[in-house]
């Protein structure tokens, strides 16, 4: 499966080299056997680690599996909610963030803040560079306006395309959150998660625009947008041939990744050569699965794999910066899963 092969180890990989995020990183699985190559220790463990996050000795690997503990991950098994679609059930993990890690790590509850990743996110810039300033600007704004923090930050999805539209998109695009900890923010999560598994919609974008839409009271539209130049999906490089001169964004998101050779020859040369830019395609993350480890997917080939990019204190604890290039300012078109 996926989470077994080189999904996991990319998205950590380039969070730790190219988003220089030094903090805790926790993947939340509930096949925590297929991820055992990428850490040291899982949420059992914690009694032999420090609150920082520093890893203990490395597990013995699975044949076929590259010693990755250097990424220094915690893996936390979750259990799966109730639901008739498995799919609905994997994204609903997104929805209980705060629960399932306070539950496994017990410096969890000290952290005000949880940034949310899906695994085919790959971070190509430093976080320290411009998206840390943007991000408490954005917080700031959204304060001013609705006379409270926003209990979650996240990047549009429609609007931010460049053309204004794109095929089966919604308002806002779910793979890169940051949520604050908040009772506010608990029932709102609550909220989206109960419409999430009632199955009415097939994905949680539509989910959370639904629940927003239906809510008794206002609360839950506390949220902001971050500037879309700091996420680009591969498709938006399509529609904009000179983007790439100017840079990889904050974050790609590659979300054909684990179908990638079904996809057209042009998707496929912008990921070569993003995979190529930031080094992915020199680390050995392309080892096969492990023999025991098996994980069900879905029509789409998506498997049971979500990371989180822990912070701490009262805001982001991001710590370190490098230069880069500026990024792309527009987006394009895409549709839905690419």
């Amino acid at each position: 499966p996926s989470a077994a092969g080189p999904a996991a180890a990319t998205a950590v990989t380039a969070l730790r080299r190219h988003g220089n995020w030094q903090g805790p990183v926790v993947l939340l699985t509930d096949r925590p056997d297929c991820l055992r190559h990428l850490t040291s220790r899982t949420s059992r463990a914690l009694a032999n680690t420090s609150s920082a996050g520093h890893s203990t000795s490395a597990r013995r690997l699975s044949a076929g599996q590259h010693d990755l503990s250097w990424l220094d991950a915690t893996v936390v098994e979750v259990v799966l909610p109730q639901s008739r679609d498995w799919l609905l059930s994997v994204k609903a993990v997104k929805c209980r963030l705060f629960q399932e890690l306070d539950r496994a790590l017990p410096q969890a509850t000290q952290w005000s803040r949880i940034m949310y990743m899906d695994v085919d996110v790959w971070t190509a810039r430093s976080l320290h560079l411009t998206f840390i300033a943007d991000f408490f600007n954005t917080v700031d704004r959204a304060s001013d306006h609705h006379h409270k923090d926003p209990w979650l930050v996240l990047f549009e999805d429609c609007a931010a395309h460049a053309v204004g539209w794109c095929a089966g998109c919604d308002k806002w695009n779910t793979g890169v959150m940051v949520a604050t900890r908040s009772p506010a923010s608990l029932e709102c999560f609550r909220r989206w998660e109960a419409v999430l598994l009632s199955g009415r919609f097939p994905t949680d974008q539509q989910s959370l625009d639904v629940m927003l839409a239906e809510a008794p009271d206002k609360q839950c539209h506390a949220m902001a947008a971050l500037p879309p130049k700091h996420l680009y999906f591969m498709k938006d490089f399509l529609a904009l041939p000179g983007a790439m001169l100017a840079g990889w964004p904050t974050f790609c998101h590659v979300t054909a990744s684990n179908h990638i050779h079904d996809q057209g020859l042009f998707y496929r040369m912008i990921v070569s050569k993003l995979r190529a830019s930031l080094g992915l395609d020199q680390l050995g993350l392309d080892a096969p699965a492990a023999t025991t480890c098996s994980a069900p997917k879905d029509a789409a080939g998506e498997t049971r794999r979500r990371l989180v990019a822990a912070t701490t204190g009262p805001g982001i604890g991001f710590e370190e910066e490098v230069s880069d290039g500026p990024p792309p300012t527009r987006r394009a078109g895409r549709g839905r899963g690419k």
